[in-house]
């Protein structure tokens, strides 16, 4: 090999004798032209510095006969290609949510897929994660940093990761167990970083790091018994507003009517919906609205607050909630005190074009009117 890299300036290295095998003689007989030599290059080939060519030398030799010496020699130099795993989706998955309030539902599964970069050759491995907790913390530091967005780690003891085994496999599915016990309200994440691989000599994709985003909320499952509007249209029920669907055409108020003696309208309040019955929330609470027409949005909001019909006390408003018909579709009215209370009124003042909700009259059989996709109901 010296004398090769010597006389053509070369600097190939010799193929350590750990990372092949083969058949080293061959026998011709009968009309046999031909052989094939199959070379097997072992796992250790992968372990070899990147940076060095390496390379496998032969020669063919007789004792018997004579051999072409213009073409018994053959270099092989193997270009080394590490098959590296990487995780299927990055960035921040799509949520998996747990509510405070409801203890029917504690336990929850994100799928994870892992994918090798290469046809498994029959290969049996597994890959690890990143578990070292300062890490973990550094990565979720700097996602909350970068979105905006205040996350914190999911302590260990709420998750169980899978054993991320191939077995023969190019890519696999696995679920990572994920349960919400002693978890407050809040945003939490788990990034999941490839760390090493073990059973064979392969890289990971450590930059590819996807994070499982578990959220804890104070949400309140509202129930239509609860729920009141002093108008709406038939065909555009109130239970549409929590049905968890924010991008349908939900609730809205009446439009048309053949008796048009009644616009079903409050002097004060308006168009309005009412919370009642709330047992849930002692101390503060906050409304999301979320609307999806434009031509009826509401635009100026007051929020009541109270035991009963009686004793209502307003609470917060914003007169452009939805200040035109190009405006954000969602309306978060922040927390609000409740303590005390039991009951909420969502009083629409306005719509889109300023019509007053309070003043309302038929123009024949038709009657201005607001509409709203989904009601969201938060507190402690």
């Amino acid at each position: 090999m010296d004398a090769y890299n010597l006389e053509n300036g070369t600097d190939f290295v010799l193929l350590p004798s750990d990372c092949y095998e083969f058949t080293h003689e061959y026998s011709f007989e009968g009309a046999t032209g031909n052989q094939p030599v199959n070379i097997n290059l072992k796992t250790a080939i992968g372990e070899l510095a990147k940076d060095i060519q390496y390379v496998l030398p032969l020669r063919l030799t007789s004792p018997e006969y004579n051999v072409n010496e213009k073409k018994n020699t053959l270099l092989l130099l193997p270009t080394i290609i590490t098959p590296e795993v990487s995780l299927g989706e990055t960035g921040k998955l799509s949520p998996i949510s747990f509510s405070v309030h409801d203890n029917t539902v504690t336990t929850g599964k994100c799928p994870i897929t892992l994918n090798l970069n290469a046809a498994n050759s029959k290969w049996n491995f597994t890959v690890l994660c990143e578990t070292d907790l300062e890490i973990l913390k550094a990565k979720v530091s700097q996602f909350s940093s970068e979105s905006g967005i205040d996350y914190e780690l999911l302590p260990t003891e709420n998750y169980t990761l899978p054993a991320f085994t191939f077995n023969a496999a190019s890519n696999i599915t696995l679920d990572v167990e994920i349960n919400r016990t002693n978890l407050s309200a809040s945003d939490y994440l788990l990034p999941l970083i490839l760390k090493s691989v073990t059973g064979m000599p392969f890289d990971v994709a450590s930059d590819r790091i996807c994070f499982i985003h578990v959220r804890i909320d104070n949400k309140i499952n509202l129930e239509i018994k609860n729920l009141f509007a002093n108008s709406s249209e038939n065909d555009q029920a109130l239970s549409k507003v929590i049905n968890g669907l924010t991008d349908d055409n939900g609730w809205q108020s009446m439009w048309y009517s053949e008796d048009t003696s009644n616009p079903k309208c409050d002097p004060k309040y308006g168009i309005y919906i009412d919370i009642k019955n709330i047992t849930q929330i002692s101390e503060k609470a906050k409304l999301v609205l979320t609307i999806k027409t434009t031509h009826n949005n509401p635009k100026h909001i007051q929020f009541y607050t109270g035991t009963s019909e009686g004793d209502l006390k307003l609470e917060h408003k914003n007169e452009d909630c939805y200040p035109d018909r190009n405006s954000n579709k969602v309306y978060n009215t922040g927390y609000f005190d409740m303590t005390g209370k039991s009951m909420i009124r969502i009083a629409f003042i306005t719509n889109v074009d300023n019509i007053d909700m309070r003043k309302l009259k038929f123009e024949g059989n038709y009657i201005k009117n607001v509409a709203m996709s989904e009601i969201e109901l938060y507190g402690n």
